[in-house]
């Protein structure tokens, strides 16, 4: 892919990402500012709790498109097979998502994004570290820890599909900002799990007593 090209992949990248789902279908459907409600954070997650599940899940649904939108630009728009690009096409969705521009920068974790960047990438990859995180995710019911599983589990799954690549480097260095980035937007929820104060995304029902 020619420079220029490349450039502005990542460029459309970015603005895509930058279409924060959460707080604009909360503003449209729900009439709130996603931001003012739960922890603040303008993800997928603290939609769940508060304006329930199926919603929550409508918003990671969006989330999960448009990184796998972003990919889909640099595979058939742009024309380019070269994984290691389409994996910082990602990157720059997700810095959009994390980041966007208009609301001061104050964004999302990019998990849902990373969802979808990755089916589209490789479906094998997806599922091999798709699949620990939500066995994590049913085990603990703690999001945060599903989260840090699947990014962690993207380096592995990556390595083990593209250790033969001719541009295995490129590659893997590309494919290691994913968990990079999830750790460092989950450094609060990291110091709640030390402290094991971080909740549950959900409750199990108790059976009341006859």
């Amino acid at each position: 892919m020619i420079w220029y090209k490349a450039i502005l992949a990542l460029l459309i990248s970015y603005l895509i990402g930058s279409f924060q789902s959460s707080y604009w279908m909360c503003k449209i459907f729900k009439h709130i500012d996603i931001r003012e409600h739960g922890s603040g954070n303008p993800g997928a997650t603290n939609v769940m709790r508060v304006c329930g599940f199926k919603f929550g899940f409508f918003v990671l649904f969006l989330d999960a498109l448009k990184g796998a939108l972003a990919v889909l630009l640099v595979k058939y728009g742009f024309h380019c097979d070269n994984v290691a690009i389409q994996l910082l096409s990602g990157l720059a969705c997700i810095l959009g998502h994390n980041f966007p521009f208009y609301l001061g920068f104050k964004g999302g974790k990019g998990v849902a994004s990373t969802l979808g960047i990755m089916l589209v990438i490789n479906w094998k990859v997806f599922l091999l570290a798709g699949v620990p995180a939500l066995i994590a995710l049913l085990s603990t019911r703690i999001m945060s820890i599903a989260s840090l599983t699947f990014g962690t589990m993207i380096v592995i799954a990556v390595a083990v599909f593209y250790f033969s690549s001719g541009n295995f480097v490129a590659i893997m260095i590309a494919a290691v900002c994913y968990p990079l980035m999830m750790f460092y937007r989950h450094r609060q929820n990291i110091k709640r799990l030390l402290n094991k104060e971080e909740k549950p995304l959900w409750e199990w029902k108790k059976k009341d007593k006859e």
